[in-house]
């Protein structure tokens, strides 16, 4: 009896520190955000997008993830008009998308970002400006804010905004 009690304690230990690694090593970014409840519209419009299978390559990449009420704060029929063509959907969500792992403390040393801004290429090709507000927020094209940094990834980092990035002349 002394036996089977020391062996299942045993086990249980080895089991306990096996889940505590498992739940220390980060996801891909894809992961990330099908984890996380505030980001199940985000993960359904990368599925829907096809854009998994990047997403949770390599990278790194970092990814300005636009949270559930931010998707619900569209326009009215806007998020439908993007489901219903992939294309437009794939150059909103590859607008999001940066290539490169850049934590806030980098976003911060942009070259620029405290005064006209600081242009970052995103995979869409279009540029965004990054830029900080009087609270010491990064503020993103002026019209989405950062509201939580530094989410990691196993391929990247998320930064989440309260805003969905939508470029001026999404493709149709």
């Amino acid at each position: 009896m002394t036996t089977l009690f020391s062996s299942l304690k045993t086990l249980c230990l080895s089991l306990t520190i096996a889940l505590a690694a498992f739940a220390q090593e980060p996801g891909t970014l894809v992961e990330v955000a099908a984890d996380n409840p505030d980001f199940s519209i985000l993960a359904e419009l990368l599925n829907e997008a096809g854009q998994i299978e990047l997403l949770s390559g390599p990278g790194p990449f970092t990814v300005f993830a636009p949270t559930n009420a931010a998707f619900e704060a569209l326009p009215p029929g806007l998020l439908e008009r993007l489901r219903s063509s992939s294309i437009s959907l794939q150059s909103v969500l590859s607008y999001h998308v940066v290539r490169g792992a850049l934590t806030a403390e980098e976003v911060l040393a942009l070259e620029g970002i405290d005064g006209e801004g600081a242009a970052v290429p995103t995979l869409l090709g279009a540029p965004l400006t990054l830029t900080v507000n009087a609270e010491g927020q990064v503020v993103i094209n002026g019209v989405a804010t950062v509201i939580a940094t530094d989410v990691m990834a196993s391929n990247g980092v998320v930064h989440v905004i309260d805003t969905v990035l939508v470029p001026e002349r999404p493709a149709n």
